[in-house]
């Protein structure tokens, strides 16, 4: 196997990690172990127009990087309370692999925050490899609030960079996940964040 072979497996193995990952309840997320007796708001799908992401549930709309091959989750993932609103990705030359991931998770307690939220998700970070540069941090995106986490992770020779943002509606944790072992890609990927706009 050559050594350009074996690092683009490594680099694609290491994202499905983080998708899979993504399809995981986190400890901040709601758990189940009876019959429901208060109705849930189950988030939309979304719509997708060009490179254009729009979701009703949560009233916004955001633009991905265009050209990107783009997945919708219709169903909710595997794991109750988690869903998976867009999955875009980029992966047209060797080692290129980006990704941006955005889901909502149903948070056990109506009172955790964002960044409570971000913070629980260390420890499973942690597991895969991914190493925090910080704790999250407070930002304002468009005038909506969010908490921003990064972590770097080594694969191949290589280095991941990453990207959470989350924020609290409507019970659920709503969050953006960038990532990227291009640094130039990466930052562009960033900038898309500007682009949500709050409906």
């Amino acid at each position: 196997m050559s050594a350009k072979l074996f690092l683009t497996i490594l680099l694609l193995v290491s994202l499905l990690q983080i998708v899979v990952a993504a399809q995981d309840t986190s400890q901040g997320a709601a758990t189940h172990s009876g019959p429901a007796t208060v109705a849930i708001e189950v988030p939309d799908a979304g719509t997708i127009s060009g490179n254009t992401y729009h979701n009703q549930f949560f009233g916004f709309t955001y633009e991905f990087p265009k050209g990107w091959m783009v997945s919708q989750a219709t169903e909710p993932s595997s794991k109750p309370g988690v869903y998976v609103l867009l999955f875009a990705f980029q992966h047209h030359h060797f080692p290129e692999i980006s990704a941006i991931l955005v889901r909502a998770v149903k948070l056990s307690s109506p009172d955790t925050t964002a960044k409570e939220f971000l913070l629980s998700e260390y420890p499973e970070q942690e597991q895969r490899g991914a190493k925090p540069q910080g704790e999250p941090k407070g930002i304002s995106v468009n005038g909506w609030s969010f908490y921003l986490s990064r972590f770097k992770q080594k694969v191949g020779g290589g280095v991941i960079d990453q990207e959470y943002l989350a924020t609290t509606q409507k019970g659920y944790a709503l969050e953006f996940f960038l990532s990227s072992n291009q640094k130039e890609v990466f930052k562009a990927m960033q900038k898309t964040i500007n682009t949500l706009s709050v409906h």
